[in-house]
């Protein structure tokens, strides 16, 4: 029962990894004790292009993926450290070399509830419900990757930064009546804010375009 606990911990922490790589590397593995060094083949950190302008020239934007799987790059985490921590020594190799490891952990913990025996608390009715519970975990591995991959169109992120600026523009005239002088930093505060929210869409969105390797 713990190391089912302990690999339900860790579905998050890989799921996290796998959607964005590289959150739980360390930048200067010489920073990690050489007895806990850990190293991970993640995807290499290269974009893809998915936009309407870039399919005129890539026939589509699309990518082999196992042709970004091959251009790999080191990653190294500490071992001491979450999720890897919640892994047995037996199998965190396994872990490290799996494509997709959100998945490796439904699959055990699939195996683990499988391998549990039948009793007056754990019936059939039980494991069944279970075993559905995992499939929705591995269903959201599915749906955060349609969510990652999904760029948004440049011609819709340049309408969007249109419509903002003019509705900025027009905005000190609707506010000077209730402030004043005050009209002034308002519309700055409420630039400074939309403008930054665009942005983080913007950074996101990119993010959203780099390689990543379906299991």
């Amino acid at each position: 029962m713990q190391r089912l606990f302990k690999l339900i911990a860790a579905y998050p922490y890989l799921l996290r990894h796998h959607i964005r790589p590289g959150c739980l590397c360390v930048d200067d593995f010489c920073k990690i004790d050489p007895e806990y060094r850990l190293m991970l083949r993640e995807p290499s950190l290269m974009a893809v292009e998915t936009r309407h302008d870039g399919d005129k020239q890539s026939l589509g934007g699309s990518t082999e993926p196992q042709a970004i799987w091959r251009q790999r790059r080191e990653c190294w985490v500490d071992r001491r450290k979450l999720p890897w921590s919640l892994f047995p020594e037996s199998v965190l190799q396994k872990v490290a070399k799996a494509r997709n490891r959100p998945l490796w952990v439904c699959d055990r913990i699939g195996k683990e509830i499988m391998g549990i025996p039948y009793s007056e608390n754990f019936t059939s009715r039980e494991r069944l419900t279970m075993i559905g519970h995992i499939d929705k975990l591995t269903n959201a591995v599915g749906e955060c990757e349609r969510i990652q991959q999904t760029a948004v169109p440049l011609n819709y992120a340049r309408h969007s930064l249109r419509s903002l600026t003019l509705w900025l523009f027009t905005l000190p005239f609707a506010l000077v009546k209730d402030f004043g002088f005050l009209t002034g930093p308002v519309t700055a505060c409420t630039a400074w804010l939309l403008f930054g929210v665009y942005q983080v869409s913007r950074d996101d969105n990119f993010t959203s375009r780099r390689a990543t390797i379906l299991g």
